[in-house]
């Protein structure tokens, strides 16, 4: 087993390509605040695909509880290092539990409990274990202190932006169902 990658990921349904024709970002987004580990609490966006998706309910967003009943899934690495470590792999999917340990207006921070997140993660969702609920999204790593260089590794420190906190973007952005529902 890789970093990342847990053997009681719950079943999902067979993975489909599907084609993005438009990325909506958040009007209030600023990609010149993204430097190092500093960033947007508006880090967030609507993707617009060809095709309806008709072969699953989409997630409701939710809310997320000061727990470790959540769930982050992601494609990127899935192997512990920095930046440049051998011997990484991308592109395979991996489900990690995950805690919240605080959260503000905007954002939430987790830490993982059977795994981490790594480089390619970003803009996965974070869902409420066991149900369709989405309540955040990858944004970037927890500020480190100016001695250390961020690694992936297990149970690694990472900020969420809260979709709850966005609703009214995502209605206003093609996605009107997933907004008004609880």
């Amino acid at each position: 087993m890789g970093f990342g990658l847990v053997e009681n990921d719950p079943p999902m349904p067979a993975n489909v390509r599907r084609q993005v024709v438009e990325v909506v970002r958040h009007p209030s987004y600023d990609p010149s605040t993204e430097s190092g580990d500093v960033g947007s609490p508006f880090d967030i966006a609507v993707l617009r695909l060809a095709e309806p998706v008709t072969d699953r309910e989409p997630a409701a967003i939710g809310s997320a509880s000061l727990s470790c009943e959540h769930r982050y899934v992601g494609y990127g690495r899935s192997t512990e290092g920095g930046m440049f470590a051998l011997h990484t792999t991308w592109g395979e999917r991996k489900s990690t539990k995950t805690c919240v340990r605080s959260q503000s207006e905007q954002e939430l921070v987790i830490r993982g409990v059977d795994g981490g997140t790594c480089w390619g993660d970003s803009g996965g969702p974070l869902m409420i274990e066991g149900k369709n609920g989405i309540v955040a999204v990858m944004s970037r790593f927890q500020p480190l202190s100016p001695m250390e260089w961020y690694e992936c590794k297990d149970k690694n420190t990472m900020i969420m932006i809260r979709v709850d906190a966005h609703r009214d973007f995502i209605a206003s952005a093609f996605a009107p169902r997933a907004a008004s529902r609880p």
